[in-house]
């Protein structure tokens, strides 16, 4: 019996032994749980100050990127307003009434009057009226004045009268998702059987910088812009495939902003070819992937 009860007091003390280290092993645990949880929270606090002063970053350089476009285009538009063309002067000088000017005097009563060359005549004791000079209004052209195209080419734009991008239908709905947009390629076989508006050959031009840009359209490279699609943005504008868009063979749906009542421009592209080659470079400025680079 005492052998008996010596080794069951000998297993009931190696049994609280291992318990006590276990019960050592798990604070150690807990306490290696607490400090990783502690570090995790610290990471993902820094990681939000970091994601907002990146957003706030981004702002800053947007709206200062506008504010020198706009700059820029506002001296582009004065220099072409204060130079005249040449025919606009030829015509001037041809015309009957400026040869009327040169050859004949004005007649005023008794005042005395002079005329030097093609200066108009000053009549003393009249002021000389403010004439303002004649200012042909100019139009830009196709080609972007300050950033190198992305990609250019011809594109079937659906357009109104006025060249302007047709909004949408009110039972055409954009696609849902906003991560993930599967782009069709329409074979004539795979067109819906109803009409189909009329699309208007352009020839595009994509450009831009810092996550801003623009879609210009007209007949030629050279010819005068019938019309731009504005502020397309990385991060915030989509390329999807809506349903007027799956009317036409290769159409897509350009979309500047889907949380605002912002205009869309729906395309197509001639050929797969040509739409592969415009999905690359829109989804590109879109994702950021590549920007700057000319497809």
């Amino acid at each position: 019996m005492e052998s008996t009860n010596k080794s069951y007091e000998l297993k009931i003390d190696q049994h609280q032994h291992r318990i006590q280290f276990l019960e050592g092993q798990i604070n150690d645990l807990e306490q290696q749980m607490n400090s990783l949880y502690v570090a995790f929270d610290m990471m993902q606090t820094d990681r939000t100050k970091e994601r907002e002063s990146t957003l706030m970053w981004r702002n800053n350089l947007l709206q200062s990127d506008a504010a020198l476009a706009k700059e820029e285009s506002e001296k582009e538009r004065g220099k072409q307003q204060q130079s005249p063309p040449p025919s606009e002067q030829l015509a001037a000088e041809r015309s009957p009434l400026a040869r009327n000017q040169r050859k004949t005097p004005i007649r005023a009563g008794h005042s005395s009057y002079s005329i030097s060359n093609n200066e108009i005549p000053i009549v003393q004791g009249i002021p000389s009226p403010d004439i303002p000079p004649r200012v042909a209004t100019p139009q830009a052209s196709v080609q972007p004045a300050v950033h190198p195209p992305i990609i250019q080419g011809h594109l079937l734009l659906l357009l109104d009268n006025h060249n302007q991008p047709l909004s949408p239908q009110a039972n055409v709905a954009p696609s849902a998702s906003k991560s993930k947009r599967k782009l069709l390629l329409k074979t004539p076989s795979q067109r819906r059987k109803f009409s189909s508006p009329v699309l208007k050959k352009q020839y595009c031009v994509l450009h831009g910088s810092n996550g801003l840009y623009q879609l210009r359209y007209g007949e030629s490279f050279t010819s005068p812009c019938a019309g731009v699609h504005e502020f397309l943005t990385t991060g915030v504008s989509l390329i999807e495939h809506t349903e007027r868009s799956s009317k036409f063979d290769f159409g897509f749906e350009i979309v500047i902003n889907p949380n605002e009542d912002s205009p869309s421009l729906c395309c197509a592209a001639e050929s797969e070819e040509d739409f592969l080659r415009w999905m690359t470079a829109l989804m590109g400025v879109i994702s950021n992937d590549n920007d700057g680079v000319e497809c």
